[in-house]
């Protein structure tokens, strides 16, 4: 079963919700626990639903119209990261899943050009409420995580000496454009100038 919600309607229902107007693009939890309290609520809502879908009757359309209503303000509220950092007045815990996910896509793309607005897209989060989790769980943001794990694929890479290149074309491989910043950050983290093995 696939279920379309219109974008507009989202809005319209955390307008009502909160009162006040998004200012940002809704950020969603991708992913609905059906073991959770709301994921089982979520269900209930989706059988009645389609029970009243399967045996119409006079009244089915009527109760069609409140489960849907019902539907669409349960699912902001249970799903939507943006409601309740709203109603908590905190940013939302990301979940340890958003940031393996961020993790996993700043690992494969290395040598890639990687914007922050890519790894928040990539997870499904918006930037505000990523980079709240990199500095909550890590103490830096996403950009110096993929900084960092830039810099030690280039030193073990330079440690092993399994090639001819030097040091600017490794650093270059893994995607630091800027030679001047990137020897200033491998001293900063190394405590030693990034060099081929003697």
């Amino acid at each position: 079963m696939i279920l379309k919600v219109p974008l507009r309607r989202l809005h319209e229902v955390y307008d009502d919700l909160t009162g006040t107007h998004a200012s940002e693009p809704l950020c969603f939890d991708r992913e609905i626990d059906l073991d959770s309290v709301d994921g089982q609520q979520w269900n209930a809502l989706m059988r009645y639903f389609c029970e009243q879908l399967a045996h119409p009757s006079p009244l089915s359309m009527p109760k069609v119209r409140m489960t849907e209503e019902a539907m669409m303000r349960h699912l902001p509220c249970a799903q939507s990261m943006s409601v309740r950092e709203h109603f908590s007045g905190q940013p939302a815990a990301l979940a340890p899943r958003h940031l393996r996910r961020a993790r996993e896509f700043m690992e494969a793309g290395l040598q890639q050009e990687i914007s922050l607005k890519d790894i928040a897209d990539h997870c499904g989060v918006s930037i505000r409420s990523l980079s709240r989790a990199f500095q909550s769980c890590y103490a830096l943001s996403p950009m110096q995580v993929l900084r960092t794990l830039r810099l030690d694929r280039i030193r073990a890479e330079l440690r092993r000496g399994a090639s001819d290149a030097s040091v600017s074309e490794v650093a270059l491989h893994w995607g630091c454009s800027h030679l001047g910043r990137f020897a200033a950050a491998y001293r900063a983290r190394f405590g030693e100038a990034s060099q081929q093995p003697s």
